[in-house]
């Protein structure tokens, strides 16, 4: 086992102990809260740490697993979800309409 400034190196130069990559902030998870902070921050949307728990037992929130007793969010799950909750861009309300008729299939 190495320690002090050889395990540095070893690390600079791009050796790690295991063999996993070091983790980028993709890979990073978010708790209920950083999610509910993350979403809203990120993508301006309103949900507090208690509709995601609503949303969870319903099955209508965003994908999440359990780590533990722990829940976590990958924040690729949050932004799929929040780019399903966001319509594309519109100057009218009848603009709105039409968007939502054509994902809906109704044209």
């Amino acid at each position: 086992m190495m320690t002090g400034k050889a395990h540095v190196l070893q690390i600079e130069e791009g050796q790690r102990d295991d063999a996993s990559p070091p983790p980028d902030e993709a890979d990073q998870t978010l708790s209920r809260a950083q999610a509910s902070e993350y979403l809203r921050t990120r993508w301006g949307l309103s949900y507090a740490r208690r509709t995601l728990v609503v949303y969870a037992v319903r099955g209508t929130g965003p994908e999440y697993f359990r780590i533990g007793a722990r829940v976590a969010y990958r924040r690729e799950a949050l932004d799929a979800w929040a780019k399903s909750k966001v319509t594309a861009p519109g100057r009218k309300a009848s603009d709105l309409k039409s968007i939502m008729e054509i994902e809906n299939g109704n044209v």
